[in-house]
């Protein structure tokens, strides 16, 4: 896999932040946040796959495991938002202070074999990969992904009995779109692929961010421009 993928991945994550800022219609701040995020995270695969010693892709990593912590939490809050749902204050406070734990966690990666017990490069055809054996901790990260996974379900289930067509059809996209995430993060796991494919589907996902809002608001000038006909009709 040539190094330019991420470079592709990059540029094309940096457009969208920019499509998302740039559009008629406000951003909802939990896909705008989501998009910075994304962003971020590929600029993080990047500084990976151009590390030269252990010490600097590991640094890399923390960044990345930075930003990844909190998408998930964005993703969460955006699926709420779309399906009309508030969530309360004190669990909001709740989910921030469990993501600065796991990246705390995360953060102990490279100073002790808790988190991985080892690390070494390969680099092939000019990227570099990061051949990792996972300590115990590492697999509460999973646990943290599932545990996001069901609190999204649990949204998407709430929106479904709002009995709101939009909220039905679009939450429904970004519980798909979470447990996508997952089964790709998985897969990479299992099939120790070296081609990081979180990369693409953080990609993927923005994308699907920036087309619910843009076909809400299609549908909502359609539904407007029914009931202005609607009522023309009456009038005469």
């Amino acid at each position: 896999m040539s190094i330019a993928v991420y470079y592709i991945l990059f540029i094309v994550s940096f457009i969208m932040l920019i499509v998302m800022i740039t559009r008629k219609t406000r951003p909802n701040v939990y896909f705008l946040l989501t998009t910075v995020s994304v962003m971020i995270a590929n600029f993080g695969y990047l500084l990976i796959s151009v590390s030269t010693t252990v010490e600097g892709a590991i640094t890399s990593s923390r960044f990345l495991y930075l930003v990844l912590v909190f998408l998930c939490y964005f993703i969460f809050l955006s699926a709420a938002d779309v399906c009309d749902i508030k969530i309360p204050t004190r669990l909001m406070i709740l989910l921030v202070l469990l993501d600065v734990v796991m990246f705390r966690i995360a953060m102990n990666m490279g100073m002790n074999k808790m988190y991985y017990k080892s690390v070494e490069l390969e680099i092939t055809d000019g990227v570099t990969y990061m051949k990792k054996e996972y300590g115990p901790l590492h697999w509460l990260y999973q646990a943290f992904l599932v545990g996001y996974l069901i609190a999204t379900f649990v949204i998407v289930v709430k929106g479904f009995r709002n009995k709101k067509r939009v909220s039905y059809k679009y939450s429904s996209m970004l519980f798909l779109l979470v447990l996508s995430n997952v089964v790709i993060y998985l897969l990479k796991l299992l099939l120790h692929i070296k081609f990081d494919l979180m990369a693409v589907a953080l990609v993927l996902s923005v994308m699907v961010l920036i087309y619910i809002p843009f076909r809400v608001n299609i549908q909502s000038h359609q539904t407007k421009g029914r009931h202005h006909n609607e009522n023309n009709n009456r009038s005469n």
